[in-house]
């Protein structure tokens, strides 16, 4: 072969190369990246490191692979040859299983297997053919293209070419009231209801107290299901108009932190948003380096592409990211200011900040937090210590099973997590006590959204869905007053968070000339308001008669109405009243779902205790046995912050059987009762989340039990044996 025609050949090859890995790798992230900008604002990158990012997609996964076939040309051209078909055959495999699985809807293994079929099939063409082979090449243009789309969408070019923000004017007076917002995360208000619809004191003894303090607007609503959009509109007062807009200064110039800078002492805490100006809220310098930005972005990366890549019926230990806005693999994402989701991050930082509070100068504070809680995952217990989560999920690829025990046992998570909200709302307010400025202060606690726990449905619902208004856009804004002025009034004004501003500016008797599409909510004077509004947020698709139908009555990023309530929607509360122990909570663990509440926090003792045949096994995340849960002994470290509170397994024998009523005791104590959840390999899957009270240090026994009534109608309890 001459000289020409071997670069010719290498040119050719390194364009397939090229081509496939854009059309399997590159473009597919790049699009990704695309539509969700948001990925890089909440990790707080730079201009450079999106260009970096962009390019390593782009460039390094050929260049991989020609480094490769480079090697195989020095054992001959035909094992160079080989290694190139095998290639193009593994690449369009790549392309093709999304492609299979979604448009064609078949299984994961049929998908794969139709992949490596047409995989095979090119690469065949490309060997033999040559206007193949010259097709295949021109189509690493495309790559180019995707590049180019990426880099001029509207979204990225912000990121890349942010433009320069600065305070508004227009005061014409000032105000030397303190004001502290404290903005909570996928926080449904019926989470906090009772059964009189009144905020629960036993369950959430702060947040009442919060209420008895506040003006209570019980029909708030959100105007999007999505934090990048809905926590804007909070701050700034403007009702969306695009799923495009990204949460930072340079796309909402006008919002609190930058009305207020000029007559307030700014401090805040937003880890996933970046609607502060630097300037403002002093942002610590990054510490990490380029490599260690890059390497995280790249590791969520990777778990985003598995699971663009991975169909969702196919257990390949995929990483889960349902609920998460990154760390996807649970490691530490080093010591920058990047959030932590998946792991104790969001608890521990949040009281890192409490703490880190001082009263400010001469000027009065604007203390703004935004606190990833109660927002999946839920991995913490009302202490706020974080457990691990198991093989067992309720909530499986963006939907609800449709398994009651597993919904209880994910409303029972959302229960805990939420009690640590409420515990940590309740250090917050005692911090600002500690400061003498909370009886002075304006103090507001909304949440951004909602969530839903409708079974066959996203968490953040489906619009046409019954309970669509009350799970998503119904949610919590207390509005407490300076002074003692206004407490535990309970107001029915249809507000939206868009009302939130006006009323901050109201309150502090700010005269700003700015096109608010919100109200003053404590105006002597409220707009009438017929209609709450919602901007349609993006839900992923699943390509079901449901999805079809949805797309019929709402498309992403429509404005859509829903009639303003004139009572609290309370069907969802009234739902949850039917959880089996929701209605007659135990003060030992009034979080609690599942019968015989009222035996938890009793000695087995009590009880009358036999054998069962059964056996049961604890298992981790995948399927593992977990080398800290063997033969019943569970290990904790009250040091580590993490507690095994998360009990799950597998049941396996002959006198068990799917529904069967199971209970389990720690230490002797009877810490929690469910039902057998059904399980194709085993007699059964259980799963517990107990209080970490019920642990203590080193050793502990755990023992699961089968329950049943005895001939006196007293329970009796049938011990599995521990493997």
């Amino acid at each position: 072969m001459s000289g020409s025609s071997s670069r010719t050949v290498f040119f050719e090859r390194a364009a397939h190369l090229v081509a496939l890995t854009g059309l399997g790798i590159s473009t597919p992230l790049l699009n990704i990246l695309k539509d969700g900008p948001e990925f890089f604002v909440n990790r707080r990158v730079f201009p450079l490191d999106i260009v970096s990012l962009a390019l390593i997609l782009v460039l390094v996964p050929p260049l991989v692979l020609l480094l490769v076939e480079g090697v195989a040309r020095l054992l001959g051209a035909r094992v160079a040859g080989f290694v190139h078909y095998l290639f193009v055959a593994v690449l369009t495999s790549i392309v093709l299983v999304p492609l299979c699985s979604s448009s064609l809807a078949l299984s994961g293994e049929q998908s794969a297997i139709a992949a490596c079929v047409g995989g095979v099939l090119v690469a065949v063409c490309i060997a033999r053919f040559a206007a193949a082979r010259t097709w295949l090449a021109f189509l690493a243009a495309l790559v180019l293209f995707s590049v180019f789309m990426f880099a001029t969408s509207d979204g990225v070019r912000t990121l890349l070419f942010p433009k320069a923000s600065s305070s508004q004017d227009g005061f014409t007076k000032t105000s030397a009231t303190p004001v502290v917002m404290l903005i909570l995360d996928e926080f449904p208000l019926n989470g906090l209801l009772d059964d009189h619809l009144q905020v629960d004191p036993e369950r959430f003894p702060n947040f009442a107290a919060l209420q008895r303090d506040s003006i209570w607007f019980r029909n708030a609503a959100a105007v999007n299901q999505f934090t990048p959009i809905a926590l804007p509109a909070i701050l700034s007062g403007r009702m969306p108009r695009s799923l495009k807009q990204l949460p930072t200064v340079e796309s909402y110039p006008a919002n609190l932190f930058t009305i207020l800078s000029r007559s307030h002492a700014v401090t805040g805490y937003e880890p996933f948003t970046r609607l502060c100006p630097d300037d403002v809220c002093a942002r610590k310098a990054r510490r990490t380096s380029w490599r260690g930005r890059l390497t995280f972005m790249l590791s969520d990366l990777a778990a985003v592409y598995l699971n663009y890549l991975v169909p969702s019926d196919l257990d390949l230990g995929v990483p889960n990211i349902d609920g998460k806005w990154g760390d996807f693999w649970d490691e530490t994402t080093g010591d920058w200011d990047a959030p932590n989701f998946s792991r104790g991050g969001r608890v521990e930082s949040f009281k890192r900040f409490i703490n880190g509070l001082r009263v400010a100068g001469d000027k009065p504070s604007f203390i703004f937090a935004h606190i990833i809680l109660p927002h999946m995952p839920h991995q913490f217990v009302p202490s706020g210590r974080m457990y691990v989560q198991g093989v067992i999920e309720g909530y499986v690829k963006d939907q609800w099973s449709a398994d009651p025990g597993l919904i209880h046992f994910g409303y029972q998570q959302f229960l805990m997590q939420l009690g640590a909200t409420d515990r940590l709302l309740g250090q917050f307010v005692q911090k600002l006590k500690d400061m003498g400025i909370y009886d002075k202060a304006l103090f507001v606690v909304v949440a951004d959204h909602g969530a839903s726990f409708q079974a066959h449905t996203h968490r953040r619902g489906d619009v046409q869905h019954p309970a669509f208004y009350e799970d998503v856009m119904s949610i919590p804004l207390f509005v407490k007053l300076p002074g003692d002025t206004s407490k535990g009034i309970i107001s029915d004004k249809p507000a939206q968070t868009i009302d939130v501003v006006p009323t901050v500016l109201d309150v502090l008797g700010l005269d700003y000339k700015l096109p608010f599409d919100g109200a003053s909510l404590v105006a002597s004077e409220f707009p009438a308001r017929a209609e709450q509004q919602l901007l349609v947020g993006r839900i992923p698709k699943k390509n079901t008669e449901e999805e079809a139908a949805r797309k019929k009555h709402a498309q992403e990023g429509q404005v859509i109405t829903y009639k303003a309530p004139t009572e609290m929607p309370h069907a969802t509360v009234d739902w949850k009243y039917t959880f089996p122990g929701y209605k007659t909570p135990n003060p030992y663990n009034p979080y609690h779902i599942g019968p015989h509440s009222e035996l938890l926090g009793k000695p087995l003792n009590d009880f009358a205790v036999t054998s069962a045949t059964s056996t049961f096994q604890f298992q981790s995340r995948g399927g593992k046995v977990d080398p800290a849960r063997v033969n019943g002994k569970v290990k904790y470290d009250p040091k580590t912050g993490v507690c095994p509170c998360n009990l799950q397994g597998v049941v396996e024998g002959s006198d068990l059987k799917a529904g069967d009523e199971v209970a389990v005791a720690v230490n002797g104590t009877l810490q929690g009762f469910s039902y057998l959840i059904p399980s194709a390999a085993y007699t059964g899957n259980f799963a517990f989340l107990v209080l970490d009270k019920a642990f203590t240090a080193g050793e502990n026994k755990v023992e699961l039990f089968k329950v049943e009534p005895s001939a006196q109608g007293a329970l009796r309890f049938r011990g599995l044996t521990a493997k």
